[in-house]
């Protein structure tokens, strides 16, 4: 069976897009070369970290697939294929309910393209020639559906500072808007896009705990970050000379890419003023060799780059993480299924007094990155 993110990736191969960027005097480079990347040992892992289980009962059953949202509080996922709602347990994992509803009726949705918490619940967004979004109570109660002109937003994320949003669109002249937060009004857009190409449907915008939000996109190796009303580039990857530039890249030099060359896609980032996590996948389409997932996570002052163990089947053995707090611990879950087989994680977590029920939800993981400076 082919992972999840394996699918996205098939998925996301259909279309491309790119922009021109406002860019920043002093943007970041980070080569990525896998030759160089210091691989952390799952021992080390399991020795520094702590570990919480999501309650497992017939209504908190998780699908195959649930990415978490990023949040600081309780912990939020997303079953965008088969219930269609947003599963919330508490901090110790405890089940607390579902939010939204799947259907045609009033305050009712049938896709979810992305979701979001915010200080007075939790949003969705959906729609396709329109975008909506659906807000909801701290406890789960709908409370109001807001819709705007912006054709087939994919992505939202909250505007520092004003609080309005950001949408990552589909179709239209501009990839990113900020829209007012109570109205729906444009407000402003961001980044101009390359009309050779077009926009997969993916989440596009992490987090930092500097008051700012990063925004990447698929076949970009750059990504930026929203402080306000301003956009600038903040990171630049060094992938070799495989990868062509995007801001003039037509459609024959994508078909090029794609039968000739090697390509990375980013699927998460995450910052502090530490670290940048970052959830990469390799393409190879020279060598044919199929698709490799990257957990990565980058020290701004050492410049080094770590990598956190993966299995090669059925797919990355950590999900996307969802959290990078500023006394820097990583938040991110792996699948009971996929460890079941690993005399290492039972052995780890057997120290911690945990056992593993293969048929369970998730284990949270939350990994003290302070560890890699040792």
């Amino acid at each position: 069976m082919k992972s999840p993110l394996n699918i996205l990736i098939i998925l996301i191969l259909v279309s491309s897009f790119s922009c021109t960027p406002m860019i920043d005097n002093e943007p970041r480079t980070i080569r990525i070369a896998e030759s160089e990347f210091i691989n952390v040992p799952i021992e080390q892992i399991l020795a520094e970290s702590d570990f919480t289980i999501l309650e497992f009962t017939p209504e908190s059953a998780l699908p195959e697939y649930a990415p978490f949202l990023n949040n600081t509080t309780d912990f939020f996922l997303v079953d965008q294929f088969q219930k269609k709602v947003i599963f919330q347990f508490d901090r110790n994992g405890k089940f607390v309910r579902t939010i939204g509803k799947f259907g045609q009726g009033p305050g009712e949705y049938t896709q979810i393209k992305d979701a979001l918490i915010s200080k007075n619940g939790l949003e969705i967004l959906t729609g396709s020639k329109t975008t909506d979004i659906f807000q909801y109570t701290s406890d789960g109660q709908f409370r109001q559906k807001l819709s705007a002109t912006i054709p087939f937003g994919y992505s939202f994320a909250h505007l520092p500072g004003s609080g309005n949003y950001c949408i990552y669109s589909g179709f239209s002249q501009h990839l990113v808007h900020s829209l007012d937060r109570v109205t729906l009004a444009p407000v402003d857009s961001f980044l101009q896009r390359n009309q050779n190409l077009m926009a997969p449907a993916v989440q596009a915008f992490g987090t930092t705990t500097m008051g700012s939000v990063l925004f990447y996109q698929p076949y970009d190796n750059r990504i930026f970050r929203i402080e306000k009303d301003t956009i600038h580039l903040s990171y630049i990857f060094d992938v070799g000379s495989t990868m062509p530039s995007y801001d003039a890249m037509v459609t024959a030099d994508q078909q090029k890419l794609f039968g000739e060359g090697v390509l990375w896609l980013v699927f998460k980032a995450l910052e502090n003023k530490d670290w940048l996590y970052l959830l990469l996948s390799k393409q190879d389409f020279i060598n044919m060799a199929g698709s490799d997932f990257y957990s990565l996570l980058f020290n701004k002052k050492s410049g080094k780059l770590f990598r956190l163990p993966e299995n090669p089947e059925p797919g990355p053995l950590f999900l996307p993480a969802f959290r990078l707090s500023d006394d820097n611990v990583l938040y991110t879950a792996v699948s009971p299924a996929y460890i079941q087989g690993s005399e290492a994680w039972k052995t780890g977590l057997s120290k911690k007094g945990i056992q593993i029920n293969p048929d369970g939800n998730y284990i949270i993981i939350k990994y003290l990155l302070n560890s890699l400076n040792k």
